[in-house]
């Protein structure tokens, strides 16, 4: 998972991301996959329709993927980035778990960009859409974002949680 590491090892990448998923379908049975919102690459409006244009071959992965779980008549689900509490696989790279660990850690949140926007869906929504598809299968794509918002939004909240300093950067952003 994850940009910089599929791009270190773009062939496990592509044998778990995309080959996976066909070892999934070769079941014969229509699946509810788990996308990512990325793959839209700049479009500041997105709908279901909008087309895609992944740049990484993380994303273009999940949309190759995507096309073959199309074709078995299943959902895709494409997540905003995720961010709650797992209290069993906990990640602390993801946008807003990084804002939090950066906080408690250092006393201060450096942010890129600040004024660049971030669609984020809350752990139990993706859950919730997850449940929801699997009842009756709903084929098709499907947007689950919980909100958009500016990424100084999410760091204002975080540091009015945690009291700490914030440090915004006009600079390339990284995630």
């Amino acid at each position: 998972v994850g940009i910089a590491v599929c791009e270190k090892q773009p062939q496990l990448s592509q044998d778990i991301n995309l080959r996976g998923t066909q070892n999934v379908l070769a079941g014969g049975k229509p699946v509810v996959y788990a996308s990512v919102l990325a793959g839209y690459n700049g479009h500041f409006q997105i709908d279901e329709k909008t087309p895609v244009d992944p740049q990484a071959a993380y994303y273009r992965h999940k949309v190759e993927a995507e096309r073959l779980v199309l074709d078995m008549h299943g959902t895709v689900l494409r997540f905003g980035a995720l961010y709650g509490v797992n209290p069993t696989a906990m990640r602390d790279d993801l946008l807003v778990h990084s804002f939090c660990r950066e906080a408690v850690r250092a006393g201060e949140v450096t942010v890129f960009q600040p004024d660049s926007m971030r669609p984020l869906t809350y752990l139990r929504e993706a859950v919730r859409a997850i449940m929801f598809m699997v009842g009756p299968m709903r084929p098709g794509i499907f947007n689950v974002v919980s909100c958009n918002l500016r990424k100084y939004q999410i760091v204002d909240a975080i540091k009015d949680t945690y009291g700490c300093k914030v440090k915004a950067i006009e600079g390339k952003d990284d995630e």
